[in-house]
């Protein structure tokens, strides 16, 4: 029904192109159905959807990750009207956590497989 226009500037399509299309069809296909049956589950008990975490595919092919807040809006006798989301773009946070990830993981496979002596010590000499 309504899409801002920062849409434009983070997924790259004009707002014209999504209006009247299912949300799903931006959501990449291996997390569709999880995203799917999570939200309707909370809706259905009409509760706010917070921090669903889904890939979405920019108009260019790209995938990004963003979280996902969906608020259930309902009609004077408690039906499902419309849904209200907010999608915060997230790409950086993933891609920062996953070479965090990388070097903790290159971190350990040193220290478990050198064989030289490796500590940490205060400039008086004391081992930590």
């Amino acid at each position: 029904l309504y899409v801002n226009e920062a849409v434009t500037h983070s997924l790259g399509y004009k707002v014209e192109e999504l209006i009247g299309i299912s949300a799903y069809n931006l959501v990449h296909p291996d997390d569709r159905a999880n995203m799917a049956a999570e939200a309707h589950e909370k809706l259905r008990r009409g509760e706010v959807v917070n921090q669903i975490t889904a890939r979405l595919i920019a108009k260019n092919g790209d995938i990004k990750y963003y979280e996902i807040t969906t608020t259930p809006m309902l009609d004077n006798n408690g039906v499902l009207e419309y849904m209200i989301a907010v999608a915060r773009d997230i790409s950086d946070y993933k891609e920062a956590e996953k070479v965090r990830a990388e070097k903790e993981l290159l971190l350990k496979l040193l220290a478990e497989n050198t064989v030289d002596v490796v500590c940490l010590h205060e400039t008086s000499g004391r081992l930590v």
